[in-house]
């Protein structure tokens, strides 16, 4: 008799995992925004080590969504995601828009940093993002239909409040 993991899907093939990789994934996610807040607040109140709580959850957010975008997003399988079978299938042009999707998000989060931070670079970064999250955004909604669906509203949900707190971001002086 073996004694098998909650986790192990083997098991129950029937059951969701306690901890299934999509939950695990908003927890990562709602973790690096809540130091990003807790960072804002204490950057804000002259707070020591607010800079630094709140440059470290934007390097974690940006890391996690531009490189490992493919993977985050489900454009690549879960299970041994960089297999040349697993790329071919998922498609070019899914795998372009997770990848743009990505790189806006990372680039709008680095944005947002350099704004809040008074670094320079911080316009040129909050305008880009700002276009590419628009145009994304755009053709996202026009392929959207019943067989894409799943893939597209998670992208979509993201960059809808990037795209609110750029331009929030940008008319800031």
């Amino acid at each position: 008799m073996s004694i098998h993991s909650p986790l192990d899907e083997s098991v129950f093939p029937d059951q969701e995992p306690v901890f299934s990789y999509s939950s695990r994934i908003r927890m990562v996610e709602i973790a690096c925004f809540s130091f990003f807040v807790i960072g804002f607040v204490m950057r804000l109140m002259h707070w020591p080590g607010g800079s630094l709580l709140l440059i470290l959850s934007t390097l974690v957010v940006s890391i996690y969504y531009f490189p490992f975008g493919l993977y985050v997003f489900g454009a690549l399988a879960k299970k041994r995601p960089f297999s040349s079978s697993h790329i071919k299938a998922a498609g070019v042009s899914r795998l372009l828009f997770t990848l743009a999707t990505g790189f806006s998000l990372a680039t709008g989060m680095l944005g947002l940093l350099f704004k809040i931070q008074h670094y320079p670079g911080a316009e040129p970064l909050l305008n880009f993002t700002s276009i590419l999250a628009f145009v994304l955004i755009f053709f996202g909604l026009i392929r959207r239909n019943s067989n894409n669906r799943n893939f597209l509203d998670p992208l979509l949900f993201r960059l809808i409040p990037i795209l609110i707190l750029v331009g929030f971001g940008s008319f800031l002086g």
